[in-house]
């Protein structure tokens, strides 16, 4: 047995493109979460595109059909839950639409993200919708915020 055996199956680690302004339609590659040394508790989202539609403010379309995006949510921000949540619930939409079955109700558990996490996630490849656009931060930065949908 070499030391080098689980070389094949190793993931490159590195920083997947964020999103820019515009409208996505999206499969879902990755939903994991990890604890950083430096930063906590970070829950990660990981996509390919399938379109992209540049916003008005958006210069350069710099997204190519088949790229990937990520997200990354550090989970002590006070918005973590509420942009998780987001995501989840449109990504089980999805999925319920894809199985040609009505969406559920909007409401959510740990156990139910738990589901959606990690390698037997049962959200991986679907497809979803996902509108991202310039915000401002309270420190009078700005940022881009995703809205998810079905």
């Amino acid at each position: 047995m070499s030391l080098f055996d689980q070389i094949a199956e190793a993931e490159l680690i590195g920083k997947k493109p964020r999103f820019v302004p515009g409208n996505y339609r999206l499969i879902v590659d990755k939903v994991d979460s990890f604890e950083s040394r430096n930063k906590g508790g970070m829950f990660v989202i990981e996509c390919t595109v399938v379109s992209y539609e540049p916003s008005e403010d958006e210069t350069s379309n710099s997204v190519a059909i088949g790229s990937q995006v990520a997200q990354v949510i550090k989970l002590s921000l006070d918005s973590a839950a509420q942009n998780i949540k987001g995501f989840i619930l449109a990504a089980a939409a999805a999925k319920a639409r894809e199985a040609g079955v009505e969406g559920g109700s909007g409401k959510l558990t740990a156990k139910d993200v738990e589901r959606c996490v990690g390698p037997k996630s049962i959200i991986v490849g679907v497809n979803v919708g996902c509108n991202a656009f310039n915000a401002d931060k309270k420190d009078g930065g700005t940022y881009v915020h995703l809205n998810w949908s079905a």
